[in-house]
């Protein structure tokens, strides 16, 4: 079973399930399991294939074991009319923003992200905010939660009569600088403000962090403080916590370690993630969740998104 082909500079090659399971779990955990489960050993052994035996009972049985742990449900997250529309270059308008969105409910998506309520300085795209919010304020079947990245973007959001909110976050601090012009910590200290106010109307508060695997200015980022930005997120109050692949490098190698960091702080129940496809990467990164007990997946029609701040984000 084929998947697709995946292109890495000099390399190309075919990710099929059983690909998958040789490029990703670790050996040493299969070697042990085997070596644990004396009729698995002994069978080994009685059709004479030694090595070669190991690995296929190896892939066989951690087939059953991953695929019995994918979660039997998973929420979709639809972001296109908010993160995939503000990377747009020419401008949409309302009216067409509106059908796209009833489109995606009558679809049957739960959750769409409608818009954000930020500084049209920023995102001309999203400079209509306001009448996107009060045309979809009226649609039944879905909720409509808006991108809020200060008190100020609150209160607007709220006058517009948005019933959810989304904080944003990011776990490098040279694109928290350029992305949001504060230090992560100072985007923190924004958002226990929001938060208040949120939890004073009962309003339900999902965040987002970016740059969970690497940023375009710094580099890799170490696990660590993705896992640091996400527990104060969750110990704020948030509902959800969406972790970021904002350029799109991430692999199951580098996905793997920040989804364990964050798992260790902020219950699975709270974690959806959010792969840019930026490198063809996103369906493996987000099989890698999925196989973690992750159910909570964001998603953007037709692949729109990217970032005005991450240079080749897609």
């Amino acid at each position: 079973m084929v998947f697709r082909k995946f292109n890495f500079g000099r390399q190309s090659w075919h990710c099929s399930l059983r690909g998958i399971l040789r490029a990703w779990l670790p050996l040493q955990e299969i070697r042990q399991n085997l070596e644990s489960n004396s009729e698995r050993r002994h069978q080994c052994t009685w059709i004479g294939k030694s090595a070669v035996c190991d690995q296929e009972l190896g892939e066989k049985y951690f087939t059953r074991k991953l695929l019995n742990g994918i979660p039997k449900f998973v929420k979709i997250v639809e972001v296109g009319p908010r993160d995939g529309l503000q990377n747009e270059k020419g401008m949409v308008p309302t009216s067409v923003k509106l059908e796209l969105i009833r489109r995606l409910a009558d679809a049957g998506l739960s959750v769409i992200e409608a818009t954000s309520f930020v500084s049209p300085k920023w995102i001309p795209q999203l400079a209509d905010a306001k009448d996107v919010m009060a045309a979809v304020r009226t649609l039944n079947g879905a909720k409509f939660p808006v991108l809020t990245p200060n008190l100020k973007g609150f209160e607007a959001a709220i006058a517009a009569g948005a019933k959810e909110v989304a904080v944003f976050a990011s776990a490098s601090e040279a694109f928290s600088r350029s992305n949001i012009n504060c230090s992560i910590e100072d985007s923190l200290n924004r958002y226990k403000d929001v938060m208040d106010a949120a939890r004073n109307l009962t309003i339900p508060v999902r965040g987002y962090i970016s740059c969970v695997v690497a940023c375009p200015e710094e580099g890799p980022i170490p696990p660590s403080k993705v896992a640091y930005v996400a527990q104060k997120l969750s110990d704020m109050g948030c509902y959800e916590i969406s972790l970021g692949d904002t350029i799109g490098v991430g692999t199951p190698g580098t996905v793997f370690p920040m989804l364990e960091a964050v798992l260790e702080v902020v219950p699975i129940e709270k974690m959806a993630v959010h792969f840019h496809d930026t490198y063809g990467q996103a369906l493996t990164n987000i099989f890698m969740a999925l196989q973690m007990g992750i159910n909570v997946v964001d998603s953007s029609v037709a692949g729109l998104g990217g970032c005005p701040y991450a240079k080749g984000a897609t």
